[in-house]
């Protein structure tokens, strides 16, 4: 099986040409890494291509200001191969990331998507974790299911065929539009509606360097929360997905009381402030997310991404 590496970038060349060269140390290398940068200056097309000067496997795309997730869709429309793999520039690919991954696709027909573990990289003495998965058993999801805590969009990989059926990634949400994240949850869930199998190993190793300082990751959590409303809104108000509403009560309980409470009974003061920015940014992608989808009904507009069937 080719696998294919997507990268979406913006103004983080530094970041990128790391990950670029963790890749080519792997146990086994990617056929081919796309990237498609947003950014605002020269320095990643020229990182790219003396990447590809001596490593043809790397293709670059210039994206413009056209969010994450068009951006992750443009790169799979170019990429040639069977498999998907889906990261981020500030990550680290393990040696054996990409072995694993066509590994497990390779031995289950039925897999169509595969997350994996996100561990911190860098300092991270005193610091908010981001977008970090440490769980150490396999899982296993079919049919409608929670998507949180299944994986993130820094380590996703998917069967093309899967990736295209459901339609990728939602373009309206994600960085860069006005519903900020849960692109990764969204598609996700959407792979399981559709009857798709989705596995979580913690042998397929991405790194995710912890530069944010603690108050940059704290806002990092309301963009979380908040695209987390909006992916909650679209799926009961516009999908009218009768699942979503308990989902939404499950997350309210989650992300508010039961982590400050959890705060409480460690002692941990960080819980208690994360709790709040979590119900800020629910509170905030309720509103917004309201306001989007709700015009949308006015109009009768029909949503750009369908839940679809992939078999």
């Amino acid at each position: 099986m080719k696998l294919s590496v997507v990268i979406s970038t913006m103004d983080r060349a530094s970041f990128l040409d790391r990950n670029i060269a963790s890749m080519s140390e792997g146990r086994v290398k990617p056929d081919e890494i796309v990237i498609v940068d947003s950014s605002s200056s020269a320095d990643t097309r020229k990182m790219a291509e003396r990447w590809a000067g001596r490593w043809p496997a790397v293709h670059y795309l210039a994206g413009g200001k056209i969010g994450t997730s068009r951006a992750r869709n443009l790169a799979v429309e170019a990429a040639s191969g069977d498999l998907i793999l889906i990261t981020d520039d500030d990550c680290l690919t393990h040696a054996g990331c990409v072995e694993r991954v066509i590994e497990l696709f390779q031995s289950d027909p039925e897999l169509d998507c595969l997350c994996g573990s996100v561990l911190p990289y860098g300092d991270v003495k005193g610091k908010v974790a981001v977008a970090t998965k440490t769980t150490q058993e396999r899982q296993e999801w079919r049919g409608k299911s929670r998507p949180w805590g299944i994986g993130h969009s820094i380590d996703m990989a998917f069967k093309r065929e899967s990736y295209m059926n459901v339609g990728g990634f939602d373009e309206e949400m994600g960085p860069g539009t006005a519903l900020y994240a849960a692109e990764d949850l969204d598609l996700i869930y959407r792979v399981l509606v559709a009857g798709g199998k989705v596995v979580y190993d913690p042998c397929v190793i991405i790194y995710h360097d912890q530069w944010r300082s603690p108050s940059q990751a704290r806002r990092r959590r309301v963009d979380y929360a908040r695209g987390t409303a909006a992916f909650l809104l679209k799926h009961m108000l516009v999908l009218r997905d009768p699942f979503a509403l308990p989902m939404t009560a499950i997350r309210l309980w989650e992300d508010v009381p039961l982590l400050a409470l959890i705060g409480l009974k460690k002692r941990n003061l960080e819980c208690g402030l994360v709790s709040l920015y979590q119900l800020w940014g629910l509170i905030l992608g309720f509103w917004v997310a309201g306001r989007f989808y709700g015009r949308r009904l006015l109009t009768g507009r029909v949503p750009p991404v369908e839940v679809g069937a992939l078999r």
